[in-house]
């Protein structure tokens, strides 16, 4: 509910939970239909089911309407299952055209992967610019790289936050990894990319909030089973 989305403090800006059985998200490229179904071990909880059927030839994306891509100061929450170790990438404050240190950017964006049987959580900052060329003098393509062990079966509660420069991403309400970028990236939204590994993912619940102070993790608005 929107009343439980927020911590204390914080401004709900988006809020999809599915249960009306449609989404605000763009499914790409070319999707047909938005893939919902049921949560496997939740009777009447409907979720993104997103299911890649052969290796390395699905990379759809799930992200909110290009007016949406302008959240500054704030916290992206949602949960997650993958019933096996495979590969789930996300991209926070994924903004589209810009001018960045001196540089016009076709697009940037903090990028966030859990890198499934490998076992490690790897971000980095990336831009590009007009060309679609990586800019390396400004981009940090690795701020971190750190082995994290993401267990399956079970859903996940994920929070990521931006404020004031500091980068923090937390999985059920533990602090796994933060960074300091003294050049934060402008405003954006959120990208979840569908893994090109054969499997299952689920995802539940998504929440940004806007943050007027350090941000501080919250329980999850709906029960862990």
């Amino acid at each position: 509910m929107p009343a439980e989305a927020c911590a204390s403090g914080e401004s709900l800006l988006y809020l999809e939970d599915f249960q009306d059985g449609k989404s605000d998200l763009i499914h790409s490229p070319n999707a047909v239909s938005f893939p919902l179904g049921s949560a496997p071990d939740e009777t009447g909880n409907t979720v993104l089911v997103h299911e890649a059927t052969s290796p390395n030839t699905d990379f759809s994306t799930y992200t909110p309407a290009e007016e949406l891509y302008t959240y500054g100061e704030a916290v992206w929450r949602m949960r997650f299952m993958n019933p096996k170790e495979i590969m789930l990438g996300l991209s926070w404050s994924s903004a589209r055209p810009n001018e960045f240190g001196g540089v016009t950017l076709s697009q940037s964006g903090y990028g966030i992967l859990f890198s499934g049987a490998s076992r490690h959580l790897i971000v980095n900052r990336s831009m590009w610019d007009t060309s679609g060329s990586p800019v390396y003098n400004v981009g940090l393509p690795s701020l971190g790289d750190i082995v994290f062990i993401l267990e399956p079966g079970l859903w996940h509660y994920l929070e990521i936050s931006t404020y004031q420069g500091q980068l923090q991403v937390w999985v059920d309400g533990n602090n796994v990894f933060e960074a300091q970028d003294d050049m934060p990236l402008p405003p954006g939204g959120f990208s979840i990319q569908g893994s090109q590994e054969v499997g299952v993912q689920y995802v539940d619940a998504i929440t940004v909030c806007g943050l007027s102070a350090p941000f501080t993790s919250m329980q999850p608005p709906v029960p862990l089973p």
